[in-house]
């Protein structure tokens, strides 16, 4: 009888094939091997987090806003921006940015510009040009000018442009405000404006190329915090999500609602997330795009709900796919969890970049009120592609083979593994692996795969006599638990016989043929069950 290889055994058989290493549900973020960077106390180090890279260094830079710097001590606590290298640094050991600002008091900045950076809140915001070489933003939203200090005081805010090897040699500029964002295509800094025009708020855009402001026709632009764009289902135009934290049904739960873009200018509401909808908890407060972490070609989304769990903070992770965004999340990161001394994780969050070079980008989360930031790498993604061959029939009028007792019909099964991932390490042991952060493919990767295969599976769920039996060591079983390693890309099939008990026997009449229906069985799993722990 010939073997056919096609979609399933739904009738016949069900496989359920699990990596001996993977955790549960988990996502392929490793919150087992969580990288702690620690800032001075009462810093606020981590309210601003930002991955960066230059070169093939990585850094995660942390705004600290209330921080003493020590390039202007006679400054009260205008605060910093410090740099935390990611690779060589074993002892996790973040310093200072010099931005070349002076350690001077009231200096003038203008004809009519005399600066006070006492408490100014330097790293309150940071941001990146998204691209190869991008310079940085760093921002103290409460730089005052104080040049009529007899009749008032003027509080502008402050930037600085960061160049791409963060030296000290950036770009000041003045007046400035909250929230801002570079742009690459024609070097545009975005700046929002809250306390514009008696709290009304507005937009303005700083051209660097030749220096000239605009301001955004606010009928036309969502002037607030809370908002972030990033193109979910991969369609080439930007998805807008809008965070609502203090939304209440009971106090704060928070949510964010996803609007999809349609093209020509259309934005249709497509659903509302809201985490857990925890009490007191703020989802929403922060936004992140952290790329395509599980490589299923549409980006993810984490957003932060740092008030959850009294203060201890949480990150939800959620799929971008085909239709926009998956209703449920994929992950849930607790703060207490993962180190349970972190207060607000979740504050800010940062993504989209490989900071550990294993071809899959990773994120970072502050929690500025235990002046902690944590890095988060993302796990390689196996794809398992099995295939199961079964007889397109067997012919009961002719057994095929013996019980011990009488003549009995059987049927070979074969079920055939096989794995492939992007960028995958080195080795994978029984139950867990060492990984190295600079793990190349140097060598075939080894995975211990256990899996299920239940016969007659259509019978078993409801509650019926199963037809099918297997025979290992001598016994007959409805379900065989096994397990077998796998190199990459190599298939590697298993063998099993089985033993088909006729309907008359079972207090039935037939004299039909049985045919064994084959409607599901090559399948690729991307989800959590396969992923390297």
């Amino acid at each position: 009888m010939p073997a056919v290889r096609r979609r399933g055994a739904r009738v016949l058989l069900l496989l359920r094939a699990l990596l001996c290493a993977a955790l549960g549900r988990c996502y392929n973020v490793d919150v087992g091997r969580p990288v702690v960077f620690q800032g001075p106390n009462g810093s606020f180090f981590g309210y601003s987090v930002l991955q960066h890279y230059h070169d093939s260094t990585r850094w995660v830079l942390v705004g600290a806003p209330k921080a003493e710097s020590k390039y202007s001590t006679s400054v009260q606590s205008p605060g910093a921006v410090f740099k935390c290298r990611v690779h060589t640094n074993p002892d996790r050991r973040c310093t200072e940015l010099d931005m070349g600002r002076g350690n001077s008091r009231g200096v003038l900045c203008g004809k009519t510009c005399k600066e006070d950076r006492d408490d100014e809140w330097m790293g309150v915001s940071l941001a990146r040009q998204p691209k190869a070489g991008g310079s940085v933003l760093a921002c103290a939203h409460r730089w005052k000018n104080i040049y009529y200090e007899t009749e008032y005081i003027l509080p502008h805010g402050f930037c600085n442009i960061i160049p791409p090897n963060l030296q000290s040699n950036g770009r000041k500029l003045l007046p400035c405000y909250e929230g801002p964002r570079l742009d690459p295509p024609k070097e545009l800094v975005i700046m929002g404006a809250p306390g514009s025009y008696y709290w009304t708020g507005t937009v303005k855009v700083l051209n660097l190329t030749d220096n000239t402001y605009y301001k955004l026709n606010d009928d036309a632009v969502i002037a607030r915090r809370y908002t972030y764009l990033v193109d979910l289902n991969s369609d080439g135009l930007s998805d807008l999500l809008v965070g609502a934290p203090m939304f209440s049904e009971i106090r704060d739960e928070g949510q964010v609602t996803v609007y999809i873009n349609r093209g020509n200018g259309v934005l249709e509401e497509q659903l509302v997330l809201g985490g857990d909808s925890a009490y007191n908890a703020h989802f929403g407060e922060s936004m992140a795009a952290l790329g395509d972490i599980d490589d299923d070609g549409f980006p993810d989304v984490a957003i932060g709900a740092p008030k959850e769990d009294n203060h201890a903070g949480a990150v939800y992770i959620y799929h971008g796919d085909a239709n926009g965004i998956t209703p449920q999340y994929s992950m849930k990161l607790s703060g207490q969890r993962i180190n349970p001394k972190l207060r607000m994780f979740g504050q800010s969050i940062s993504g989209g970049v490989d900071m550990d070079s294993n071809g899959y980008p990773d994120m970072t989360v502050g929690a500025f009120l235990s002046d902690s930031v944590v890095l988060l790498r993302s796990r390689p993604v196996i794809t398992v592609d099995i295939s199961i061959f079964l007889p397109v029939s067997i012919n009961i009028t002719a057994p095929q083979c013996h019980d011990g007792l009488q003549p009995v019909n059987c049927l070979n099964v074969t079920a055939c593994f096989r794995f492939s991932g992007k960028h995958v390490p080195g080795e994978i042991g029984l139950k867990k692996y060492a990984l190295s952060e600079t793990s190349k493919v140097d060598s075939p990767l080894l995975a211990c795969l256990n899996y299920n295969l239940t016969a007659d599976v259509a019978k078993k769920e409801k509650s019926q006599q199963p037809r099918v039996y297997f025979v290992t060591s001598g016994e007959t079983a409805g379900q065989i638990t096994d397990k077998l390693q796998l190199s990459y890309m190599q298939e590697k099939c298993e063998h099993y016989l089985a033993y088909v008990k006729l309907m008359e026997r079972m207090g039935l009449r037939s004299n039909k043929g049985v045919a064994f229906h084959q409607d599901r069985a090559n399948w690729r799993n991307r989800q959590p069950d396969a992923v390297i722990a």
